[in-house]
């Protein structure tokens, strides 16, 4: 994660919300700070695109619609807020009580790993995605070689998928071929 954007010790959430809704940049809020959102790597950016490009196909005349890195998602519980690079949304949206931005109900979460945001996307940011009932699929790709990890909420919990160049990505209602993600990239 990057350095806090603010030089508080703890900030409301209500503090953080005002600050973020006045800023043209994107932060994360947790646990009391607001941390600036660095930017990304072209490889990144252009995986993200692909990604956001099959699921917008991939999902057509479904319930299902891909969103961009743009939205915010807050936890039923708790006093955060973070932007995955990617997330699809089935049925309609569902948002916060307090924060009519922040996005509850998300069904699948992606995110481009990146050297400055895999540690706190594969540790804080995981276990939080995991907590969000609505949570059926996580899926982490590297921007720096072809390399999928797919983990879907089962009865029994968390299944790992990894993937590679010749392998095809589930996702809720569709199918993705991971060359497909990696093109040009």
């Amino acid at each position: 994660m990057a350095e806090p954007a603010q030089k508080f010790d703890s900030l409301t959430y209500a503090e953080a919300k005002a600050i973020e809704d006045a800023s043209a940049e994107r932060h994360i809020f947790w646990d009391g700070v607001l941390y600036g959102m660095a930017g990304a790597s072209n490889a990144h950016n252009e995986l993200a695109a692909n990604l956001m490009g099959e699921l917008v196909v991939a999902l057509r005349g479904t319930t299902c619609r891909p969103l961009g890195s743009d939205t915010r998602l807050r936890p039923l519980d708790g006093e955060r807020f973070f932007y995955p690079d990617v997330l699809v949304r089935c049925g309609p949206p569902v948002s916060h009580p307090e924060d009519e931005l922040a996005l509850t109900n998300p069904s699948a979460v992606f995110e481009v790993l990146s050297p400055s945001t895999e540690r706190f996307d594969r540790g804080e940011k995981f276990a939080a995605y995991r907590e969000m009932p609505s949570v059926q699929l996580i899926v982490f790709l590297r921007a720096d070689a072809v390399n999928v990890e797919r983990y879907e909420r089962t009865a029994g919990g968390w299944l790992l998928t990894v993937l590679g160049a010749n392998d095809v990505l589930r996702v809720l209602h569709a199918t993705i071929p991971v060359a497909d993600l990696y093109r040009d990239v």
